[in-house]
């Protein structure tokens, strides 16, 4: 499937995602921020045993790839 350009979600769906790096080492995303000093969104990474292991700005895992989780995370 190809997303087209302009295409908009809702940024909490990120929650609970899985993210792969160009490594194919899998984090979830945890959370979403914004940050003041910055300004940039910055999203919270767990590893796979759900320890929390760092909050990254959102252009760094722009060649990542991601899985939608579909249940709420909370």
């Amino acid at each position: 499937m190809d997303i087209l350009g302009l295409s908009t979600i809702d940024i909490n769906c990120l929650k609970g995602a899985m993210l792969i790096n160009k490594n194919d080492v899998q984090y979830m995303c945890s959370g979403i921020g914004f940050s003041l000093d910055t300004h940039e969104v910055m999203i919270d990474l767990k590893d796979s045993d759900g320890i929390f292991c760092a909050s990254v700005p959102f252009e760094s895992i722009k060649d990542w790839s991601i899985q939608f989780n579909t249940t709420q995370v909370y």
